[in-house]
């Protein structure tokens, strides 16, 4: 379950991204915002409201002491303004999960921990090496991972009515489907097949006079006898009884592999139908055609699954950002004061 987390929360690897919540270059922010900030004006200032309930400067002030920034940056900077957007999503992030009873545990946390330990190959004495040169303490980064997967866990269950994921979808990620590819159509075919040279099967048919070439006469007792079969014959399944040792099954056959000059008279056939006559530099042909078969290009069952999963992370993260961005400042009739 924490490794399909790691996938889905963005900017969670710690080496990778520094911080939860922050933007790419958010990490380095947070570090100048500590040295850089005003002293807290006005805690009890409103600065919105959620439901009608204020919510204060103070209320920020805490929320951002309880991540790991101790004070407040000047009201108006970019800094203010990307921990005043993060503060009021978590407000109505916490105030719909307590509706949904989805809680987060200090187990599911420590799990989360290891993971993102075990991906960077640290210990816990390097994670707080490294989450000290951030500007953070391994109790604040507790505190954010636990926040984050309360986001991804809101959006997963909100997500399970409104993410579909259709065959379509799998195939274009694959590239099976991009542009659009037909269903490959494979054929039965049962054949006659009387060669031009020596056929050395049946002494009845021993008509070659040499290897070099043969006869005009030889070429027109042939045909007669591959027009005597097809002139005697009403379906494919007498090609089996008539054809006599020129008779083959060919079985399940893909048009695009038959010699050119006998693709057309193939794919011209329907079921259960006959062929005439076809006459090649090899010999004389007569195709019967019992079924056609059409089968979508193959693709490995684990293939599909784990494009199934790509496609659900990415319209994860879509969701997350629409619900989260949209959805919920409008159910719980946010108004920005700021």
């Amino acid at each position: 379950m924490y490794t399909r987390y790691c996938s889905l929360i963005l900017s969670l690897v710690l080496l990778d991204a520094g911080l939860v919540f922050a933007a790419p270059e958010k990490a380095k922010s947070l570090q100048s915002a500590l040295t850089a900030t005003s002293p807290l004006p006005t805690p009890n200032k409103i600065i919105a409201s959620v439901d009608g309930e204020p919510l204060t400067l103070k209320d920020l002030h805490d929320y951002l002491k309880n991540v790991g920034l101790e004070t407040i940056p000047e009201e108006g900077t970019e800094e203010f303004k990307r921990y005043y957007d993060d503060f009021l999503t978590q407000v109505l992030v916490e105030k719909e999960a307590k509706v949904l009873g989805i809680e987060v545990s200090l187990d599911d946390t420590s799990a989360y921990i290891e993971e993102i330990k075990k991906q960077n190959q640290v210990d816990d004495q390097q994670l707080v090496k490294l989450l000290s040169g951030k500007g953070m303490t391994l109790a604040a980064y507790r505190v954010q991972i636990q926040q984050e997967i309360l986001r991804t866990r809101l959006t997963q269950q909100h997500a399970r009515s409104t993410i579909s994921i259709s065959d379509k979808d799998v195939s274009k990620r694959l590239g099976v489907d991009v542009p659009e590819q037909p269903a490959v159509a494979t054929r039965h075919l049962f054949q006659v097949f009387v060669p031009l040279d020596e056929d050395g099967k049946t002494n009845d048919f021993r008509l070659a006079e040499t290897s070099i070439g043969l006869p005009e006469t030889s070429r027109e007792r042939r045909l007669e006898i591959v027009t005597k079969i097809r002139d005697n014959t009403t379906g494919p399944e007498q090609l089996k009884s008539l054809g006599g040792s020129f008779f083959s099954d060919l079985g399940v056959v893909n048009a695009d592999d038959l010699f050119e000059d006998l693709r057309d008279t193939v794919l011209d056939l329907d079921e259960g139908d006959l062929s005439d006559v076809v006459e090649t530099p090899r010999g004389f042909y007569i195709f019967g055609l019992t079924a056609v078969t059409e089968t979508a290009p193959e693709v490995k069952s684990g293939e599909r699954e784990m494009a199934k999963r790509q496609i659900f992370e990415d319209k994860l993260k879509s969701e997350m950002t629409n619900f989260i961005s949209k959805d919920l400042p409008k159910k719980y009739n946010l108004e920005r004061k700021l």
